[in-house]
């Protein structure tokens, strides 16, 4: 068993609500949460902590961070950004109220509990690439919160590249690679009644055809096509932007020229949580919306 404890608290001394019953040790799968409350001469603490029931410490590290991207995917905030990361082995749980998740009524733990529930059922590989999506997302909170909002765009767009080319792989790749591989075949046999060779001259023109055509497909051809697939339409006509930008930023580097503001970056990280969501967990927007508020 081990666990890990995050202050719930933002650059700003904001108390971050996760909106979890406190003193309350929720089982979730293979994991616990506990929120608790305490104070010291500085002021009150507002924790989360995260066990993980397993003997390996390298194997607990990994998913204990998958759980923290997962909650910060959800709450939508980087949960450990005033906390120096650390687990600990522990031989027992704390002496508390357990609430097994599907014992409670609270909305979040319900939320959190049915994403686990999807992503565990899923084949090993589809968990591998959830949980790579989730982790670049997670890792945009962390840059925005420090407002570096040029690394948070591009971190933010990895997952709609990585859900794009999957999606065409899929889903596209056979359909264009027949078109674009038949367009002779299909002009000889038109135009001239002839079937075609994979020789001569015919065949050399068809190689080297086929290669040109291949560069029609743009990353903003297969996003436009991942975001119909998604009966995501109304998303479509940003997809040009959002590559630009995503260009004039990668080309920039760290000149911190290519002007990505948060505007940018908001709109770019809405589109990849529409995507993650509509993609790998096939469920409505809201049932990775935790509830989660700010206090001074």
């Amino acid at each position: 068993m081990f666990v890990t404890t995050l202050e719930l608290e933002d650059l700003n001394d904001n108390k971050i609500l996760i909106k979890l019953p406190r003193n309350n040790l929720f089982k979730i799968h293979n994991f616990y949460l506990l929120s608790e409350w305490s104070t010291n001469r500085s002021g009150s603490i507002n924790t989360l902590s995260i066990y993980v029931d397993v003997e390996d410490k390298e194997k607990a590290n990994k998913d204990i961070r998958f759980m923290i991207d997962l909650l910060n995917f959800m709450y939508n905030i980087d949960l450990t950004i005033t906390t120096s990361y650390m687990i600990s082995e522990t031989k027992n749980l704390p002496m508390t109220k357990w609430v097994h998740s599907n014992e409670t009524k609270n909305k979040n733990i319900i939320k959190i509990n049915n994403a686990l529930t999807l992503l565990f059922e899923m084949e090993a590989k589809k968990q591998k690439f959830i949980k790579k999506s989730l982790h670049y997302y997670s890792r945009s909170l962390k840059l925005s919160e420090l407002e570096l909002y040029e690394e948070a765009f591009l971190s933010v767009y990895k997952p709609i590249e990585l859900i794009s080319n999957n999606v065409y792989k899929k889903h596209h790749q056979k359909v264009f690679d027949d078109a674009i591989s038949s367009v002779i075949p299909n002009l000889l046999k038109e135009l001239f009644d002839e079937e075609f060779k994979e020789e001569g001259k015919d065949h050399d023109i068809n190689n080297l055809i086929v290669p040109m055509l291949e560069e029609i497909l743009t990353q903003r051809r297969k996003i436009k096509n991942t975001l119909l697939f998604l009966k995501l339409e109304r998303e479509v006509d940003y997809c040009g932007k959002l590559v630009r930008l995503r260009n004039k930023a990668a080309a920039h580097g760290n000149s911190r020229n290519s002007n990505i503001g948060i505007y940018e970056y908001v709109n770019c990280m809405i589109l990849s949580k529409e995507m993650i969501t509509a993609y790998l967990l096939g469920e409505k927007s809201d049932v990775t919306q935790l509830d989660v508020k700010r206090k001074d």
